[in-house]
């Protein structure tokens, strides 16, 4: 499939889990939550490193089940506490999307669970963003075992 260079591509993850929003929402700025959650089935968050303030850069790396190292890169561009997180989104590998994308993230109260609205966008194929969408679902699957 060809390249979108207007990068207009957009993936959405709409979920509700049974947990409350102030766990999911420091579940999500938590090295160590994050760690226990975040990354598609069977991939392993080996070090995650976040400077939370609009401007501040974040680092994950993650190993896959074949032991390849992952590396992803971002700065936080907007957040509003227990409500809302925008970041830019950048992997160091090519295979997976080397370019700069945009993730926003809503929580929503409802009752004693969260509504998670996960708009990830600027992908420049379907396939990395659909890639992105499965990672995204996987891991709020793992989230709601916190």
């Amino acid at each position: 499939m060809g390249e979108n260079t207007e990068n207009t591509i957009e993936a959405i993850v709409d979920k509700t889990i049974p947990i409350a929003i102030e766990k999911v929402y420091d579940a999500w700025l938590n090295p160590e939550s994050l760690k226990s959650w975040f990354g598609p089935p069977g991939h392993v968050v080996t070090n995650a490193e976040l400077d939370i303030r609009i401007g501040g850069f974040y680092t994950i790396a993650m190993r896959s089940p074949e032991n390849q190292t992952y590396t992803l890169t971002g700065k936080f561009i907007e957040i509003i506490p227990i409500k809302k997180l925008v970041y830019t989104w950048r992997w160091d590998q090519s295979e997976l999307g080397d370019y700069d994308t945009e993730v926003s993230v809503d929580f929503i109260s409802i009752s004693n669970s969260t509504r998670i609205v996960i708009h990830h966008q600027k992908f420049r194929t379907a396939e990395h963003c659909e890639g992105h969408k499965v990672g995204w679902e996987g891991s709020i699957e793992r989230l709601k075992f916190l």
